[in-house]
């Protein structure tokens, strides 16, 4: 969408991927299927990115791994935040079945709340 550049790729996936930070690999019997990162703080939990590899698409890997961490958000009394890029439609249609409401709206992205 904004054309790709191997620096700053580089340099935002150093910036923003760090074991242990609240992002993990997510695998399927023992192989590497995407990506989670999920941040906790005093109010909410916030799912700040997930993604599956193609083939791995499809097959209830999402709604499981999100159905997990909105039972998380409701053992823990928070709501559950994310963001989806407008362009998404398919990302956000998941959320939607899932309970997710649309909260706001920025020039890129909605933000969506699941609340406990």
């Amino acid at each position: 969408m904004w054309g790709w550049d191997d620096e700053e790729q580089a340099a935002y996936l150093d910036e923003h991927f760090r074991p242990g930070e609240g992002w993990s690999i997510v695998q399927v019997d023992g192989e590497d299927a995407g990506r989670l990162v999920v941040a906790e703080s005093v109010d909410e939990l916030y799912l700040a990115e997930i993604g599956l590899l193609p083939a791995w698409q499809g097959r209830g890997i999402g709604t499981a791994i999100i159905r997990s961490l909105t039972r998380d958000a409701a053992a823990a009394g928070k709501p559950l935040i994310l963001r989806v890029l407008h362009v998404n439609t398919r990302a956000r249609a998941l959320y939607e079945r899932l309970g997710f409401i649309p909260v706001r709206d920025i020039e890129t992205h909605a933000y969506l709340r699941w609340a406990a």
